[in-house]
């Protein structure tokens, strides 16, 4: 057995936490996806870390994401005010961008208020951690009972 891992044994307890932190994984995912179905996992990426960081510019993003810096711009546009001539479709309103005082070019990023809301349903999602079965019904709709690779 390795060590430090939890394996998901049926009736167990470390079973069950992997399955709450799964299920409160899936509950954020699910939470960012009702905003735009369309929306990626770069995005959510985005979202998140801004959350932890607020004032991150978009090259830190990129850092910390693991990407280039043109994805992370559009990531970040993404999550942008609709009123904010960069912003790109779906402009979700989540974050809004301000002048770096050390860098005429670049922009810090703040969550909006919407961004906040969203930010305090992920954080209570995170608190709650309990288990979602399999075919009960969440806000975002119903959970499938398998998932067909």
């Amino acid at each position: 057995m390795s060590k430090g891992l939890a394996f998901d044994v049926p009736g167990s307890h470390a079973g069950a936490v992997a399955r709450r932190r799964r299920n409160t994984v899936l509950e954020a995912i699910e939470r960012f996806r009702r905003l735009d179905r369309e929306l990626t996992v770069t995005s959510l990426l985005a979202f998140l870390y801004i959350c932890e960081n607020e004032g991150l510019s978009v090259s830190d993003v990129a850092d910390l994401c693991g990407l280039g810096r043109t994805t992370a711009s559009r990531a970040c546009r993404a999550l942008g005010e609709p009123a904010y001539g960069l912003s790109l479709p779906p402009s979700l309103g989540l974050v809004t961008f301000h002048e770096n005082p050390h860098d005429g070019r670049g922009k810090l990023l703040f969550l909006t208020e919407r961004g906040r809301v969203l930010e305090a349903e992920i954080d209570a999602a995170i608190a709650r951690a309990v288990p979602i079965a399999a075919g009960e019904t969440r806000a975002a709709g119903p959970i499938p009972a398998q998932v067909s690779a």
